[in-house]
């Protein structure tokens, strides 16, 4: 059986989508809708089939960056290598030409479309050598383009991760302004094709290569999203930041850092309606009924920090922290009942003997037989 991966995105052949790894299509736009809210230019939309591109795309890759899962991937980004030898690296936007970044530079789409998986690797691979982010003064005026720098958000978010990891600050990568004139400045971003010397067929091959790494569903996503949730959602990209990050803080003889596993915790005002672990579009949080009763258990690994399970317990007994462990954890506990009216097993809240869902029926039942209300002269 042919396990669906990454496909095209339609009208665009820079970015590619992986529909059963998309949060958005397996939780809802409420679980994930970051990958919209990175675009500059408001051409891509989230809906409950996913990623579509309603505009001209800048090509950017803003939108793959900021992707939890590795549902969206963008074209340029993973095809920058270091170079060899033991110099600085600078890294470049792909509007600086070649001959002025220089045959050494790692060019890419745009510095601001960086994800900080992408960083953290380059980190590792470049041992002492400095990591450079080359600001020439166009992003104020580009349309993919901040007020700043657009490498400048990238080394802030990265910046935590880095000081977490015990990476000393002298090692950290840093902005070097090199201004051009902006009459220099291409209006677009260069296409891929123009860019790297690597076919489509290429590029999407090794894209497989790349997923086949991370785990698979356990088969072929199709259908709609009640299909997909059937399956094991993939997270390509989450897993690779935890062995970047992991790698990262071994080369300072640390472990993994806390802040990278969230740590949910349970309070006793749970009431046990699984809404929690039904809205988790990672399947880090499920519900496994099993001999010691029905168990919450709560993988950290697989938890992108969404917050949706909190967001939805009516309760609000769910709380969102730090210091997670690697290993799936058991949050709860309860002892089941089987139904005197259904047979089926529930929670029992007190000592009730009948299921809420029969309680639901009697009480409808009952509302359609009750005596309607005294009407005046009749």
């Amino acid at each position: 059986m042919t396990i669906e991966t990454h496909r095209p995105l339609p009208a665009d052949r820079h970015l590619a989508f992986w529909p059963a790894a998309c949060l958005a299509v397996r939780g809802g736009v409420a679980a994930c809708d970051r990958c919209a809210n990175a675009c500059p230019v408001g051409v891509l939309k989230v809906g409950a089939d996913g990623t579509a591109l309603v505009g001209d795309c800048l090509h950017c890759g803003r939108c793959a960056a900021a992707c939890p899962s590795g549902a969206l991937v963008a074209k340029g980004f993973d095809e920058a290598r270091l170079p060899s030898g033991n110099l600085p690296v600078a890294i470049e936007c792909w509007k600086v030409p070649r001959e002025i970044a220089g045959e050494q530079a790692v060019r890419v789409p745009c510095l601001g479309g960086l994800a900080l998986t992408r960083l953290i690797e380059w980190l590792v691979e470049a041992g002492s050598r400095p990591l450079r982010l080359v600001d020439r003064g166009w992003c104020a005026n580009c349309a993919a383009g901040t007020d700043g720098f657009a490498g400048a958000a990238i080394l802030a978010a990265l910046s935590p991760w880095l000081s977490a990891s015990g990476l000393p600050p002298a090692h950290w990568p840093k902005q070097s302004e090199k201004p051009l004139p902006k009459a220099l400045m291409p209006r677009e971003i260069p296409s891929a094709e123009r860019q790297i010397a690597m076919g489509r067929r290429a590029f999407f091959g090794r894209l497989a290569k790349e997923i086949a790494r991370s785990e698979r569903p356990v088969e072929a996503p199709a259908g709609p999203r009640a299909a997909l949730r059937r399956t094991r959602c993939p997270l390509p990209a989450h897993e690779r930041f935890l062995a970047a990050l992991t790698q990262l803080a071994a080369t300072q003889g640390r472990p993994l850092p806390p802040r990278a596993l969230p740590r949910l915790e349970v309070s006793p005002a749970c009431r046990d309606h699984g809404l929690c672990a039904s809205s988790c579009p990672t399947d880090a949080l499920v519900i496994r009924d099993g001999e010691k009763g029905r168990q919450w258990r709560f993988s950290s690994a697989r938890c992108t920090g969404c917050g949706r399970c909190v967001a939805v317990c009516p309760e609000q007994a769910l709380r969102l922290g730090e210091g997670g462990q690697f290993e799936e954890v058991v949050l709860r506990t309860v002892s089941l009942t089987s139904c005197l009216e259904c047979g089926r097993d529930f929670v029992p809240q007190a000592a009730e003997h009948i299921c809420p869902q029969c309680l639901a029926q009697r009480a409808l039942a009952q509302s359609m037989f009750a005596p309607g209300p005294n009407v005046a002269g009749q």
